[in-house]
Parts: C-alpha cells; sequence; structure tokens
C-alpha cells in the first residue's frame, strides 16, 4: 500500500564543524562547503571540502566509481552542496553520496533568515542582504557589521517593507577581497534576538572575491604582544588559483620569515593567517617596526602583483 509519495529525503542538515562525530554513522546527512582538494583512490574519487563559515574544518566526500558519478565539475574552489551517509574511514567520518543529484551547487549562505542578492556576491556589484525570519513581525531590525581592516562593528537600522517582516540592508560595489562580518539584532516590542544566537562572537561572514589577479593585505590597526601569546590575524587576497608568498621582514630589510608560500584554494581568494611573532627559527622576535610583502604570481601567465605593510610587535608598559 502506498501511503504517500513525492516527500523530501529525510536528511539531516548540518555544517561542516558538527560532522565529525562517530556517532553520526549511519546518517543521512546535507552540508556545504568549497572544494579544497579532488582525487582518485581506490575504486573512487575522493573530494574534500572545508566549511565556508569556519575553513578550517573539512570533510571528505567519498564516490565510489560503481555510483557512476560525474565529478569533473567540482574544481578547487567549487561551492558544492552535498547529501549521503555518514560512514567512518581512518577513524573520521565521511560522506558517501549514491547519485548525481546528491551533489549540486552549493550556496555561500547557510541561514535561513538571510537572502543575498546576488547570490555570490561580485565585486563592483551592489550586494542587497534581506532578514526575513520566517515572515516575522519586527518593529525594527539592526545589522551589525564591519570588514577585514576594521576593529569594531558599525550597527545601521535596516529598511523594511510595509508589513515589517522584511528587513533590507545594501553594501555598494564592495571591492575584492573584502570580508564582511555581520549579524542582526531584532527588537519586537522590548525583547531584543540576536541572528545568529551566537554572534558577535561568530558572525555571519560574508567574502567578496577577486575574478583578476591582485594582491591585497588587510590587518588591523594595532600592535601585538607575542610575549604573552598573543597572534596577529593577517588576511591576503588574491584570485582562486593564483600562487601567493608571504614574507615578513624588519626595518632594515632582512627577512626574518616566510609565513605563507602556496596555492590559494578558498572561492574568494581570501586566505587567513596568525602570525605568532617568531622568525623563521621559531625564536619571538624584539619590539619593533616589522614590514608584511605579498607576492601573488599568475600561474598561467607568470604575472604578478604585490602589496605591503607596517605591523609593530609591542609590549605592556609596567
Amino acid at each position: 500500500t502506498v501511503l504517500s509519495t513525492g516527500n523530501e529525503l529525510p536528511y539531516l542538515k548540518l555544517q561542516i564543524s558538527e560532522i565529525n562525530d562517530l556517532n553520526l554513522e549511519g546518517t543521512f546527512i546535507r552540508t556545504t562547503g568549497v572544494v579544497t582538494d579532488n582525487y582518485y583512490a581506490g575504486g573512487g574519487t575522493n573530494i574534500v571540502i572545508s566549511d565556508t563559515q569556519d575553513p578550517e574544518h573539512t570533510v571528505p566526500i567519498r564516490i565510489w566509481d560503481t555510483t557512476g558519478i560525474i565529478t569533473d565539475e567540482f574544481e578547487l574552489g567549487y561551492i558544492l552542496q552535498v547529501q549521503g551517509v555518514a560512514t567512518i574511514y581512518n577513524n573520521n567520518i565521511q560522506l558517501t553520496p549514491g547519485n548525481q543529484l546528491d551533489l549540486t551547487e552549493g550556496n555561500l549562505n547557510p541561514y535561513d533568515f538571510l537572502i543575498l542578492d546576488p547570490e555570490h556576491p561580485e565585486a563592483g556589484t551592489d550586494l542587497k542582504l534581506t532578514f526575513n525570519n520566517e515572515n516575522h513581525h519586527y518593529d525594527s531590525v539592526t545589522i551589525y557589521w564591519k570588514t577585514n581592516k576594521d576593529l569594531t562593528y558599525y550597527a545601521k537600522q535596516m529598511e523594511s517593507s510595509a508589513e515589517n517582516t522584511e528587513f533590507y540592508y545594501t553594501f555598494q560595489s564592495p571591492k575584492a577581497g573584502t570580508k564582511y562580518s555581520i549579524y542582526f539584532e531584532t527588537l519586537e516590542d522590548t525583547v531584543k534576538t540576536i541572528f545568529p544566537d551566537d554572534a558577535p562572537e561568530k558572525p555571519i561572514n560574508i567574502e567578496i572575491p577577486s575574478t583578476k589577479l591582485i594582491a591585497k593585505i588587510t590587518i588591523p590597526p594595532k600592535p601585538f604582544n607575542p610575549h604573552i601569546g598573543e597572534l596577529f590575524p593577517i588576511e591576503i587576497s588574491g584570485e582562486n588559483g593564483d600562487k601567493a608568498i608571504v614574507r615578513i621582514f624588519n626595518s632594515e630589510g632582512k627577512l626574518k620569515t616566510t609565513l605563507y608560500n602556496g596555492i590559494i584554494l578558498s572561492n574568494s581568494g581570501i586566505v587567513h593567517l596568525n602570525w605568532d611573532g617568531k622568525d623563521k627559527n621559531y625564536n619571538i622576535l624584539p619590539i619593533g617596526l616589522y614590514i608584511i610583502h605579498l607576492e601573488v604570481i599568475d600561474r598561467n601567465t607568470g604575472k604578478s602583483k604585490t602589496d605591503k605593510a607596517p605591523i609593530v610587535i609591542g609590549t605592556y608598559l609596567n
């Protein structure tokens, strides 16, 4: 007896950072990430995707040859939505899709209450954000945002629809290599609610990719003290697939360390780094002025671009 038809598959929707739990073995899971590796191994293809909101977390996708799934289009930097059964390999969770429809182009925005227009942000094109929490009515919605070169958040009240269910804000002509960190605060009567609920510690990150050869360094305008374990955040921007080399020199122009030397493997072209203030011999450098130098090389043409910025190692005065 057919009870019903046309039902959605009962998948569990998770962020990649939530997947590596061995108790999930046998669970049908859907997730979205950026392809960071794609290679053939022993009867199938392994595709590795990283979390679009937390790139340090990854999950392998195991695609057996017997499924007939074609993986040619899933190149490095591709935004992939995948659904499959969680299985265990080498004491880690991997997802195993069963057919071609289990792998589709994903959306960088994993939040149901937020709509991006365009869906895939572009440099030089206005980016419109729409906040809509299941058509709920609010008195007002405030957006908090900052870029990767801002220390503090800006607070702006969003425009609203006549029904006060949709709220709008537009970033005008964003530049390539910019990362926006955002979250929302709703007001209903006197009750305030934060979206997402773990913001501002974990805001929504929207990155503006580059489609041409660029080299850009973004760092906060402040000194740091590695002697007490502080790390200095550095973001470099190029184009997906280009080679990037990050070097740090002292004020006399002597090379102290090479912080990064590799291929940019993110859809946005942004690479997130942290410097611990140490030289190539793992010694903490003395207080003073240092220069961070970025070289980005187009691997197809050999052309390159550079950027540089000052970093100050300081200390606290007694």
